[in-house]
Parts: C-alpha cells; sequence; structure tokens
C-alpha cells in the first residue's frame, strides 16, 4: 500500500532489524520496544554503506513482521524508495548485489539508555553516549558484550553490499521492484 508508481523510483522491501536477538554488532531490542518505536525509521534517509553524504533515498514505512516459523523472532520489515534518476551507479552496483544474494540493509539508531544484557551481562543501563563510550561498563567496552538499546529512536539505513557486511547477517534486501510505472504495475504476464 505504500509503494507508488514511479519511472524515476526504485522500490526497496528489506529485513531491517530482528526483536530479542543481538546482532553481530553486538546491538539488541526488546520485541516491546521495536513495536513501539519501528515507525521513528518512517520518512528517514537511506544511504549507501553508512556514508552520511551518499544518500540514495528514504525510507517510506516500517512493519513488525512475525514469522510463523519458530527458528526466527519478530524483526521490521522497512520498504524505502531508491532514486534511481540521482543515483543510478549506485543503483546497478545495488542490484548486481542482489542479483547474487549479497545485499542487505542496516539499521542506524541511537536511544535514550543501553542497557548491558546476554549470557555475559552485567545489567546496568547507562545514558547512550554512542555506539561505544568509557561511560559504559566493562561488559559492553568488550566487542563482545550486547547492548540493549532501550527506547531506540531509528535514524536512517543503510544500504550494505560488498565487501562490507551487516551487523544482523538476515537483514536481507527481499525485494526490488522491477515494476516502476502504471502500465507495467497493470500489465498481465504472459509466459
Amino acid at each position: 500500500k505504500h509503494i507508488k508508481t514511479n519511472k524515476y523510483i526504485k522500490w526497496v522491501i528489506g529485513k531491517y532489524v530482528e526483536a530479542d536477538n543481538a546482532n553481530g554488532n553486538g546491538q539488541y531490542w526488546t520485541l516491546k520496544d521495536l513495536q513501539k518505536k519501528h515507525s521513528t525509521v518512517d520518512h528517514t534517509p537511506m544511504n549507501m554503506g553508512h556514508r552520511p553524504h551518499d544518500i540514495v533515498g528514504t525510507v517510506v514505512a516500517s512493519e513488525m513482521i512475525y514469522p510463523d516459523r519458530s527458528d526466527m523472532n519478530p524483526y521490521v520489515e522497512t520498504v524505502a524508495a531508491f532514486w534511481k534518476w540521482y543515483r543510478p551507479e549506485e543503483l546497478k552496483a545495488l542490484e548486481e548485489a542482489y542479483k547474487t544474494g549479497n545485499s542487505w540493509q542496516s539499521m542506524e539508531a541511537v536511544s535514550d539508555t543501553v542497557t548491558c544484557v546476554g549470557p555475559e551481562g552485567c545489567g546496568k543501563t547507562f545514558d547512550y553516549a554512542g555506539p561505544n563510550s568509557d561511560t559504559y561498563c566493562a561488559c559492553l567496552q568488550d566487542r563482545r558484550g550486547h547492548k540493549q538499546l532501550d527506547n531506540p529512536h531509528f535514524l536512517g539505513s543503510g544500504l550494505i553490499i560488498p565487501p562490507d557486511r551487516p551487523g544482523w547477517s538476515n537483514a536481507d534486501i527481499n525485494s526490488i521492484a522491477r515494476r516502476t510505472t502504471d502500465e507495467q504495475k497493470d500489465r498481465k504476464i504472459t509466459r
């Protein structure tokens, strides 16, 4: 319902962030926080590789997804508009990576506080001071520490293609829309 046909936009749909499981960067969100705050990513910038001056589009909407599979946690999915008119080289690189199953998105977020969680966590909570801070406990200063981002505010999305890798290995780009005009959208496919 969020996708509007426009021949100058490519629509990108993908997994954004997972609930109740630390990603490869040790970041962790509770399902309750994601249910309340996932929509803070709506209308934020989408960039290439977390480069803030390499904006290629905007996140239009987000939704909580509750998989039927027991081996998957709930996660946030986004739909984003890629500005293909302005960024054709970046779109080509993304589409090539997508064809080989090597395209992802990565979240960008801050939070009010950070809590040390996980198997080795001490349970202490600190004012958010960035991804790493001397004000955090020794557990969180260790790269293996799990940082629960409490009351998150999502600031945008980074599109990730090789050689870079995402923090959450399942943050796949699920779809890059092929149909971009009303004529293509309404055309019947015949084989």
